[in-house]
């Protein structure tokens, strides 16, 4: 059976323009019961063109906040410009979280899924 993970829901705009580059957090999914993770992230519009966004995939046993107990997992989701990338992740560990980076002084219009498999 398959379930799907929303990271960033439907057209999150993400960003701002007074911004030196930032990172947004998803919320924690606990994936115990998860086999594999099919990973997309659509880039639906940015401020800028010819803009490349990254998106990373982290997991964990702890889920805290504090970021040196999160590793991220390769590779990474990069989309550029108004594009969209897929990617496969299996063997996690109890949670996962996404990161979406943003460059310096842009807003971008972006979405981030999983459909996430069962053994």
């Amino acid at each position: 059976m398959a379930r799907v993970i929303t990271f960033c829901p439907k057209q999150s705009l993400i960003g701002s323009n007074q911004s030196s580059g930032q990172d947004y957090y998803s919320e924690i999914f606990d994936v115990t019961d998860v086999n594999q993770l099919t990973v997309t992230m659509q880039v639906l519009g940015t401020s800028s063109t010819g803009t490349t966004i990254t998106g990373t995939l982290e997991e964990t046993d702890d889920p805290t906040f504090v970021n040196a107990c999160w590793n991220a997992l390769s590779p990474q989701l990069t989309v550029a410009g108004v594009n969209f990338t897929k990617q496969q992740f299996s063997g996690l560990r109890r949670f996962v979280r996404s990161k979406v980076n943003i460059p310096s002084g842009l807003t971008v219009n972006v979405c981030l899924d999983a459909v996430a498999r069962e053994p």
